[in-house]
């Protein structure tokens, strides 16, 4: 999969200016030990650019396969949009 110890303290970082809180279960300890970025925020996300980063594997259709593939990845912000449209029609926020 790759990336460097530096690289996952920055995908951390970053999380953290679009979710709306950490998390008490689990912590970073790279961080001293403060909680993990929990609750994506649409709105955050479309204000920012930020994009949030989705670590991903691809298992095998069948048992007793390795994995095929493991890789990092951002969703599109296009997402992000939708969604926030579509949350504001909902509430009336329009």
């Amino acid at each position: 999969m790759g990336g460097t110890p530096e690289e996952a303290l920055n995908y951390s970082l970053d999380m953290r200016e679009i979710t709306e809180g950490l998390s008490p279960h689990y912590s970073i300890p790279a961080l001293g030990f403060e909680g993990t970025a929990v609750g994506i925020d649409i709105r955050k996300v479309a204000a920012s650019g930020t994009l949030p980063i989705i670590d991903t594997a691809i298992a095998h259709k069948e048992p007793g396969h390795s994995i095929i593939g493991a890789g990092l990845v951002r969703p599109p912000m296009a997402c992000f949009h939708s969604a926030l449209r579509a949350f504001a029609a909902k509430y009336g926020l329009e």
